[in-house]
């Protein structure tokens, strides 16, 4: 039997994001934010028309309950990664609760710059979607909850559900996210970062992962797959 997350609450219809390069369903900075019941979704648009579902940046913290993000190819960013802004974002946070991040490629959410996020009882469910994903090389990876670069994800009593097959998209679309991966790798540690087998493991397979100084921790949480990694756990 599928496991599965209630959603306490109902959250408000779809929001209607409006097509533009680099728009985002909601952009939270510098203070102390309460999201409640909220659901964002990007189905309908071009990925070139879209950024983020949800993101925390440049000194934001926020707590996010009854929300659902959803059809991005990027849904959820927590912390921009700029060094002109880790001051502000280091140590900074956020709580995702009775949260639901499905139908994207990645992040899913991605927690940067020193940032750290609980995920508690949340839904992570369908990352590295085929058509949520873009065909640039260097842009073709996908993956569910990851931290790097000094980020942490604490998740409790989550699901992460993939409810496709491991190669739904066919060997091309594998071997352009594997490549992908790898070419991250190389990014943040050289060949050391290609040599190591956790850089190997395809976009599908990523349900919790750390690298370049993130880490994760899982405590009761479950997947449908057999191949999802749950890192942490």
């Amino acid at each position: 039997m599928t496991e599965t997350v209630k959603i306490s609450g109902t959250p408000h219809a779809p929001t209607v994001v409006s097509a533009g390069e680099g728009s985002d369903g909601i952009h939270l900075e510098d203070g102390i934010h309460a999201v409640q019941a909220e659901w964002v979704d990007m189905s309908a648009l071009r990925l070139e028309e879209m950024d983020e579902c949800f993101s925390a940046v440049r000194g934001a913290s926020a707590v996010v309950r009854n929300c659902i993000f959803e059809g991005a190819e990027k849904v959820a960013l927590i912390g921009c990664g700029d060094t002109d802004w880790r001051w502000a974002e280091d140590g900074k946070w956020v709580v995702f609760e009775n949260c639901t991040f499905r139908r994207g490629s990645r992040r899913m959410p991605e927690v940067q710059s020193g940032m750290s996020v609980l995920l508690l009882n949340c839904e992570i469910e369908d990352w590295c979607l085929p058509e949520r994903q873009p065909s640039n090389p260097k842009k073709a990876r996908g993956f569910g909850a990851w931290a790097h670069d000094g980020g942490t994800i604490l998740a409790v009593n989550c699901v992460f559900r993939q409810n496709f097959g491991l190669l739904r998209g066919g060997w091309r679309f594998m071997l352009a996210d594997l490549l992908g991966h790898l070419g991250n790798a190389w990014n943040e540690s050289g060949i050391l970062g290609v040599l190591n087998p956790a850089s190997w493991l395809p976009g599908p397979c990523r349900g919790l992962t750390a690298s370049d100084r993130g880490k994760v921790k899982a405590v009761r949480c479950r997947k449908n797959r057999w191949w999802i990694r749950i890192q942490g756990s």
